[in-house]
Order: C-alpha cells, then structure tokens, then sequence
C-alpha cells in the first residue's frame, strides 16, 4: 500500500479552490484529500490518524476556530499546518505549541506557490516527472477552452433508467455539497451515494478502517439493506488472491475520483474523472477502475461490460497518452462483486473507432452500435 508521507488534507469551504488544489497537487505525485468544513476535516483525520504530511487550512471556517481546528491538527506530532488567509491571521499560539511545525499563505495563492511551501519538507508519494505531460494538457485546456470542443467519456456510456453514474461533466462535484440537492430517481441516488462512499474509503491504510468509514457513510444511503450486502461483495471481492487486493497490494498511490484533461488533437480534448486509480512506481504501469452500480444478474455481465467499453477505452486512451505508460483498466459492478476487465487490444481497438467521430456524434453512434 501507499506510504501516507505524501498525502496532503486541504480544508476550505470554497469549492473551486478544492478542485483546483486537488488537480495541480495530484498531478505533482501528492496524494490528496479534501475537506470542505472543519466537521469533514476531523473526520478524515480520525479515520486516518497519522495519515497526512501536510494539512493547508483556511484560518476562517465555519463553526470552528481557528485554534481549536489547529490544534487538533498538530496533535499529531509528524504533520505540517499550513494556514492560509487573505487577511492577517494570528497563528503565534499555534507556532509556540509547535514550533517549526506551521506556516502562513497568504491568498489568494497559485498551486506554485503552496508547492514552495512543501518543498524539502513534503516530498510527494511518486516523482511527477512522468506526469508532466498530464500537466500540460490542463494548461493547454484552460487556455484553449473557448477555441475546442470538448468530449466528456461519459458521453460513450449507454443511458441507464435504472442506475445512473455521475456524468464525467460533473467532475467537479467532489463535495456532496454541490451536487443537487434532489434526485428523484431511486437508482440514480444509490449510484451518487455509493460514489461518495468509495470516495471516503482510507484504501492506504488498515482494513479496520475501511469497515469504520462504511458504517460512517451508511446512514445517508437511499437503500441499506442493499448497501450491507453490495459492500460484503466488494470486500469478498478484495480478498481474492487475483482480484482487487493484487492491485492495491502493489499501488504506491491511490487516487479516489481522478480528474483529467487530455488534449486530443488540435480541435477536440477529452475531460473526465476516473473513480479508482491504481499506479505502481516499481512496474510503472497503471490500473484504472470505475464504479457500476446498475442492477443485474451474474448472467447479464457481458453486457454490461459492452455496454461501457467505449467509455473505458476513453479513460485508457486519455492515462496511457498523459503518462506515456502503460494502463490496464476495468469496471467493478457493485451488484454482482465482478471485477470486469478490458484487454488492451480490445480497448485500442474500441478507441480507434471513436477517434475520428466527430464530438457531436459520439455519443449516438455508440449508441447504435450496442
């Protein structure tokens, strides 16, 4: 499993500061997580004591002071507190209790400029030299965004009545916050919350802890009968010797709910968020995973598996391009505790079809051809 001495908790109620902190700092090797209240960000250090060599805390959220969310931060004796503020903030009281231990940012602030404050002290999970690449095409994105058309892989994925996953439009949507506030399909809801589940799972650290951030999540779910046994699936499922324990086993980071943007050629990219991904610094070589929560039977797993092999295709395509390593990748459905996987000729061959379709198409044409 990953070591968590590159593993960064960003606290702030602003969400667009969340995602872009999120991207940059991932696409530089760190792995993140992100807390958009004081109440999350207890949370995540409580399931993860331990877990974290930074924590970059807005010095004014809500419901908590500043001294009281601090100090349960350098509780632990190994983290950096960097706290940040667009006005001045008195962070004396915290420095005296640990000295050497915290720092000020004032905002607003560049992704650069908090990467100043980790370097020699922070050092990130994974050299970021292989994702530079990936770093260039988020530039090349925002700075092109008005001149392309963009191609969003949830688009290849068939229209599901009964089980919806989150459009890769919504990638943005990290936080339960921002997502709204009513949904009325039943399907759909469990899809979101079995999402939001997977997302707060510590897979870097003990078992025991996997179990306690379930029983936390379990409450919100629209069905808990069906949440119990579908999470039983899933841990049988990680237990199997080639399943997904294997890839877990050897990860050196594990990224939850990925983002990326991937420039296709001159007139088109491709944006999109990966539920789980797996990379392996001594292979180098990835493995990419997304969540299906439709409901089926054992039998009907071959369709399910035609079905988002387009949409796949794109995600494999768009990694294996930014890292210019290779990729293995596959679906989990949460209904049967089947780990379906895509081979790369399959995959590359699926791409090929889709390349040359023009954006507006894609969507119908793989529609046509299930």
């Amino acid at each position: 499993m990953a070591d968590t001495a590159g593993r960064i908790l960003i606290v702030d109620d602003e969400p667009p500061l969340l995602r872009m902190m999120s991207i940059y700092l991932g696409r530089m090797g760190y792995g993140v997580t992100i807390a958009a209240s004081a109440l999350k960000a207890r949370a995540a250090l409580a399931e993860c004591p331990g877990g974290f060599a930074a924590v970059v805390l807005d010095a004014t959220m809500p419901n908590s002071s500043l001294a009281e969310i601090g100090g349960d931060i350098l509780a632990d004796p190994n983290v950096r507190l960097i706290v940040a503020s667009g006005y001045p903030v008195d962070i004396s009281g915290l420095e005296a209790a640990a000295p050497g231990r915290v720092a000020f940012l004032h905002k607003p602030f560049s992704p650069e400029m908090l990467s100043v404050e980790f370097a020699g002290e922070v050092p990130p999970l994974i050299d970021s030299e292989f994702l530079r690449s990936a770093a260039d095409a988020v530039v090349y994105y925002f700075k092109h965004e008005l001149e392309r058309e963009a191609v969003t892989p949830s688009e290849f994925a068939p229209e599901e009545g009964l089980s919806e996953t989150p459009s890769a439009e919504q990638w943005f949507e990290t936080e339960p916050e921002l997502r709204p506030p009513r949904i009325d399909n039943p399907a759909t809801r469990y899809g979101v919350w079995w999402h939001d589940f997977a997302e707060q799972i510590p897979w870097w650290s003990e078992r025991e802890k996997w179990n306690k951030s379930f029983e936390c999540s379990l409450a919100a779910s629209p069905d808990l009968a069906r949440s119990k046994r579908e999470w039983q699936l899933l841990r049988n499922q990680i237990e199997l010797t080639e399943g997904l324990d294997r890839h877990l086993r050897d990860a050196n980071l594990v990224r939850q709910e990925m983002p990326f943007f991937w420039r296709i050629d001159e007139h088109k990219c491709l944006e999109g968020i990966i539920d789980l991904a797996l990379f392996e610094a001594n292979a180098k070589k990835w493995f990419i995973l997304d969540w299906k929560t439709n409901r089926l039977e054992p039998a009907q797993t071959d369709k399910l598996r035609l079905s988002y092999r387009a949409q796949i295709a794109a995600y494999w395509k768009a990694v294996a391009e930014m890292t210019k390593l290779p990729v293995s990748a596959g679906i989990y459905s949460t209904s049967t505790g089947q780990v379906l996987i895509y081979s790369e000729n399959e995959l590359a061959a699926e791409w090929e079809r889709l390349k040359n379709l023009p954006p507006n198409d894609l969507a119908n044409k793989i529609a046509d051809s299930r």
